[in-house]
């Protein structure tokens, strides 16, 4: 079992230091790469309305977090099954695009 990670963001101050805002625990089957800035997210078993919405989540908090845009990698081989409807997917892909 894999353990949660911690991303640690920062935030400029206005001397223009780095200050450590706050640590974001990551799902375990969620990682980010801070060096590459990559997020790799390795569902596993069914993928459901609640995990798409698990990640989109993530990518929302990491996007307003870090400000700066990231490289996403979805790695599906653990996926045995898809539980998605075409109305679900696409409301996904409009509210991604919107916001």
């Amino acid at each position: 079992m894999r353990h949660a990670r911690l991303i640690n963001t920062t935030e400029i101050t206005t001397t223009q230091q780095r200050k450590p805002k706050r640590a974001m625990k990551l799902p375990p089957d969620i990682q980010f790469h801070e060096d590459i800035r990559l997020l790799v997210y390795r569902p596993r078993g069914l993928v459901n309305r609640a995990t798409v919405n698990k990640i989109i989540i993530v990518i929302g908090e990491l996007e307003a977090t870090l400000k700066e845009p990231f490289n996403r990698f979805s790695d599906t081989v653990a996926a045995d099954a898809v539980d998605l409807n075409f109305e679900y997917i696409i409301r996904v892909s409009l509210y991604r695009r919107l916001f």
